[in-house]
């Protein structure tokens, strides 16, 4: 996997000493399926935010194998010139300089894979952070609308965080909801598993998410999938919200 870091140094620096330094100021981030490749093997997910009191902008892309979730590319970027500075409620793609500055270092590779942002598949599942009445953890949808009567292939997903036992974490965890580990599983219309992602111990980037949403799904021809969740997670002025991305192949569906 390749990594590419842009960082702009400040002159001043805001918060010294960040909680066992991993938090950051509480922030939402926003995210973009920037699409699969013309194959279906490739996909690309981005997503940004600014930082909430620093107000620095930063942003986050990822160009992910489907069949197995492994990260071909990393695209990151972080503002920290003050000049810099826009409001939370302003964060968007537009406005949002690191953002731009991913999108532009990422260009030739998503142009060489043909991932240009119209070939998304179908747009199965989509569930707004917004939306504060949903059922978090558990959804069912289909791959294909012929019409409001007669959808496609039907499966049910189900997320179940599990809590992680403490012994390896800091002290200060306990001033926090535990951390769980996350298992997603996709079954058919026959309740057999299409797809299972089950975590056994913390997975690096994500050892302190307390909980998991539901995003979206997309499939794409009759079998990739790109599954987007939302994470909780401890921040320094309160929860932070990610996006985790799950990718895999679920079984063809025969026609």
């Amino acid at each position: 996997m390749e990594n590419i870091i842009s960082k702009k140094s400040s002159t001043f620096l805001l918060l010294p000493v960040l909680l066992a330094g991993i938090l950051e100021a509480s922030f939402m981030a926003r995210g973009e399926f920037l699409g699969f490749s013309a194959d279906g093997k490739l996909a690309a997910f981005g997503q940004y935010w600014v930082q909430d009191g620093s107000g620095f902008p930063e942003a986050h892309l990822q160009v992910l194998n489907v069949a197995d979730g492994t990260v071909l590319r990393s695209f990151d970027s972080i503002m920290e010139n003050e000049i810099e500075y826009i409001p939370p409620w302003e964060c968007s793609a537009s406005a949002n300089p690191a953002w731009r500055e991913v999108i532009e270092a990422a260009e030739p590779l998503l142009d060489s894979l043909e991932i240009t942002g119209t070939r998304k598949g179908m747009h199965c599942l989509c569930r707004l952070p917004s939306d504060l009445e949903v059922d978090r953890h558990h959804a069912v949808f289909a791959t294909v609308m012929f019409s409001p009567d007669y959808p496609g292939p039907v499966y049910e997903l189900t997320l179940s965080p599990e809590p992680v036992p403490l012994d390896t974490y800091p002290e200060w965890i306990h001033m926090f909801p535990p951390p769980v580990l996350l298992r997603a599983v996709v079954r058919d219309e026959a309740e057999e598993v299409v797809f299972n992602h089950w975590e056994t111990e913390p997975v690096e980037g994500f050892q302190y998410v307390s909980d998991y949403r539901l995003g979206d799904v997309f499939i794409y021809g009759d079998s990739a999938m790109v599954m987007i969740l939302g994470t909780v997670e401890p921040g320094f002025e309160g929860n932070d919200s990610r996006y985790r991305t799950l990718t895999g192949l679920i079984r063809r569906h025969g026609f």
